[in-house]
């Protein structure tokens, strides 16, 4: 069976259509729910979503400083399903945990604001806990990590999800010990983002991977532990416990409380300024840690200091109490503890910020101390380091630093103008200050800052925003106008020349006709005759009346296009009107007249037209002469005959020169005209080429048009 061309091509068009569906379908299902390690860039931070914490990157791990609860970062796309997510784990406070996510949606900040799966190590029990989230926690096991999480100690976290079921192990960096868990989740999320999650304490990632998951990476899990089959009835117990709590949970608080232990004599940090500063003295101090980059800065309840090149005996975060032990020196007035050697003796320690206005710190001594200050941002530049606002309040100058590492900081965009509430450790030091400002702000993270005040709409850059749309709106009303105006002169001149044609057609052909019949007539009629004599008059009115009519025919027939042709085309009707006559017409032009504007160049070929019919009808004239200069924008058009002229105070102005000074007053011009008896005529009319009217005149003039009143 043979198919036609057309079949063939509709069945062809038919399974392209298919196979593009199957294709979708393909990569709805397989691709974009299967990631792969090239397609993950854990490294790049524009890929990554923080809700809370604070984030950067520090020696090629992604930490987060901040000891807040619940703080997560995210990544991924939430068409992934059944993965597999790898990272190297510290964490670094003695309290709290960190740990993946998986299968997540609806982030938001706070404690538990997600949808999704979590593997959690806890140091604060020694545990492996994998769950649920559902803007709540929920637990679904919970298993024991011999012999315990050592301090600042790396494991290696693989977190699964495949199906319903999801698995968990956890192995020390130091004993090798793993440690499973796993559990089956009939109501299971089946798809959703990646993430790093921390609570009450900060922690550090590296080695982060994701690859598409199978069925035998959760039963290599499931071969070492209990697959938990979780039910979901009101008797439900949601923790799964493998071990005796109690025990778990008091063994890290009797190691914390050895390793604290201390007994050094303190100095408090207002001494410090009072010993013999020209000396070096090696002091210790406890106090709070308030700010970590560029320079760690220390304060207790006397005051605040700067450790510049600090010996850390671990990782050091915002809010931890240490033990600092250094040489105190003088620089800038203010003392400095240098090569202080840092021990970490509690966490999560908060400082209350001393609220000050911007003179007041200018002038007072709070050199190193957490301060609460407010602000009108007026400039802020970057650097590969640092971000700095430049700030206002009243007549003191102030900077706010920031840590361009941080993820939040990086995305930042603020608009000069807005007020701004800033936290952080106050300054004085010249490599801040750069000797411009009188104090400067070191805010140790993005929560560090709120804007309280939008800028206001009057900002020089709305301001000149508001300035350029009304310079737009006026040109394109300007420009509206001189096209309206341009269009209504083609439409008149248009009109005009429909009349020429009418009259041609009717009025001068009947004219021409009556003139042949009463030729006819005079030529069979008697010369002598009365009634030959009556004819004769009869032919001479048709005749005069015929040459009216061919005048008024070339008066309204628009002769020009441009203002270039208007000396040359009085010229040509002054010809046309004296022809036969000893008259002689002289034309002369001044400057660039083809720039005149249309509505003026027709006005002043009217008004001329007029003036050199009146001087071949009236002044016997022996010559004509016809000027038009354009100088400096004023235009000047001149008509002037040698011929009888007439006494101007004692003749009435006729009709045509009324009609002169009515077309003069339309285009914004004078008219003058010069005549005495026996000494001929000059018609001068002047008019400058942009109005001398006030832009409120020409938008009113120009709205008037539009409407048509």
């Amino acid at each position: 069976m043979k198919i036609s061309s057309g079949k063939a091509s509709a069945l062809g068009i038919i399974l392209a259509i298919v196979a593009v569906l199957v294709c979708g379908i393909y990569y709805r299902a397989f691709c974009a729910s299967h990631p792969s390690i090239a397609s993950f860039q854990p490294d790049n931070v524009q890929t990554w979503t923080p809700y809370g914490g604070s984030w950067k990157i520090f020696n090629g791990s992604m930490q987060n400083d901040s000891e807040e609860r619940g703080a997560k970062l995210m990544n991924g796309s939430p068409d992934w399903s059944d993965y597999v997510v790898e990272a190297d784990i510290q964490i670094l406070g003695p309290y709290g945990d960190a740990g993946l996510l998986l299968r997540s949606s609806g982030e938001e900040e706070g404690v538990d604001a997600y949808h999704g799966y979590y593997a959690l190590l806890r140091n604060m029990n020694d545990t492996l806990t994998i769950g649920r989230a559902d803007y709540g926690l929920n637990q679904f096991v919970t298993e024991p990590i011999a012999p315990h999480i050592g301090e600042q100690e790396w494991f290696h976290l693989k977190f699964v999800a495949y199906d319903c079921d999801i698995a968990a192990e956890a192995i020390s960096s130091s004993s090798k010990v793993k440690t499973y868990a796993a559990a089956h989740d009939p109501r299971c999320i089946h798809k959703g983002r990646l993430g790093l999650r921390s609570f009450s304490t900060s922690a550090r990632w590296k080695n982060i991977r994701v690859a598409p998951a199978t069925r035998q990476d959760i039963d290599e899990i499931t071969r070492h532990t209990i697959l938990e089959n979780i039910t979901y009835s009101p008797d439900w117990v949601r923790n799964v416990l493998h071990f005796p709590a109690a025990d778990r949970y008091m063994a890290p608080i009797h190691r914390e409380a050895e390793r604290l232990h201390s007994d050094v004599h303190i100095d408090s940090i207002d001494h410090l300024s009072l010993m013999n500063l020209y000396g070096q003295h090696v002091v210790t101090i406890h106090g709070v840690v308030t700010l970590v980059t560029p320079e760690l800065y220390i304060q207790d309840g006397t005051g605040g200091i700067r450790a510049p090149e600090a010996i850390l005996t671990g990782p050091v975060k915002v809010g931890d109490q240490v033990e600092a032990q250094g040489t105190v020196v003088s620089k800038e007035v203010h003392p400095v503890l240098e090569h202080a050697t840092i021990r970490v003796l509690s966490s999560n320690v908060p400082v209350p910020a001393l609220t000050a206005t911007a003179f007041e710190l200018a002038v007072g001594n709070h050199e190193g101390q957490i301060v609460e200050v407010e602000g009108i941002l007026q400039d802020s530049f970057r650097t590969d380091k640092r971000l700095t606002l430049q700030l206002s309040e009243g007549s003191q100058q102030f900077y706010a630093i920031a840590d361009q590492d941080d993820l939040t900081f990086r995305n930042l965009k603020l608009e000069n103008g807005s007020r701004l509430r800033l936290r952080g450790v106050e300054t004085k030091h010249i490599g801040y200050t750069n000797d411009r400002v009188a104090f400067a702000i070191l805010m140790p993270t993005a929560s560090s800052f709120a804007v309280i005040e939008d800028p206001p709409w009057w900002n020089r850059k709305h301001i000149a925003m508001l300035g350029g749309a009304i310079s737009i709106l006026i040109l394109a009303l300007v420009t509206l106008s001189r096209y309206l105006q341009n269009w209504k002169i083609a439409s008149v001149l248009e009109e005009r020349e429909r009349l020429a044609l009418e009259m041609h057609d009717t009025l001068a052909q009947s004219f021409a006709g009556i003139g042949f019949q009463l030729q006819a007539i005079l030529e069979e009629t008697k010369a002598s005759t009365a009634s030959a004599k009556q004819v004769e008059i009869a032919l001479c009115m048709v005749r005069s009346s015929h040459e009216e009519a061919k005048r008024s025919i070339a008066a309204l027939r628009p002769r020009f296009l441009n203002s270039a042709d208007v000396v040359d085309n009085l010229r040509q009707a002054a010809e046309r009107l004296v022809e036969g006559k000893s008259v002689k017409i002289h034309a002369h032009i001044e400057g660039p007249v083809d720039e005149i504007p249309l509505r003026i160049s027709d006005a002043l070929f009217r008004i001329g037209q007029e003036a050199i019919s009146n001087a071949v009808r009236h002044s016997y004239a022996r010559a004509i002469t016809i000027s038009l200069s354009l100088i400096a924008n004023h235009i000047r058009l001149s008509v002037h005959d040698d011929g009888v002229g007439f006494d101007i105070q004692q003749n009435d102005p006729g009709f045509g020169i009324r009609g002169m000074t009515r077309r003069t007053d339309n285009i914004g011009g004078k008219i003058q005209i010069v005549s005495l008896p026996n000494n001929g005529t000059t018609v001068i009319v002047t008019a400058d080429l942009a109005p001398h009217s006030s832009a409120f005149e020409r938008l009113h003039s120009a709205a008037r048009f539009i409407m048509g009143v």
